[in-house]
């Protein structure tokens, strides 16, 4: 089980943004050290992720255009295809 220390939480959303593109192929976020907050996707058409939460579940979320979510959605590893670019911002996690 992993854990967000409370400080992290607050701080996270400034300090720790990104904004990466896609390349046609597939865009993957995969550091087992932190937890990945999907604030915006940007896609010209169809989008799809595959993703697995912190409970170590595997689903797939799709899309079409761009997209902007509120509350931000969370995972730990994410797979990303048809995307032009993914936002969001990310937490450092300890295992307990």
């Amino acid at each position: 089980m992993k854990f967000v220390h409370p400080n992290d939480q607050e701080r996270g959303e400034i300090q720790n943004n990104f904004t990466l593109q896609g390349s046609g192929g597939a865009l993957v976020l995969n550091d087992r050290d932190k937890l990945y907050l999907i604030t915006e996707v940007r896609a010209s058409g169809a989008w799809s992720c595959n993703y697995t939460n912190s409970k170590g579940e595997s689903y797939t979320r799709n899309g079409s255009g761009n997209t902007l979510l509120h509350p931000p959605w969370s995972a730990e590893i994410l797979v990303f295809s048809g995307i032009l670019e993914v936002s969001g911002y990310f937490m450092e996690v300890g295992n307990v």
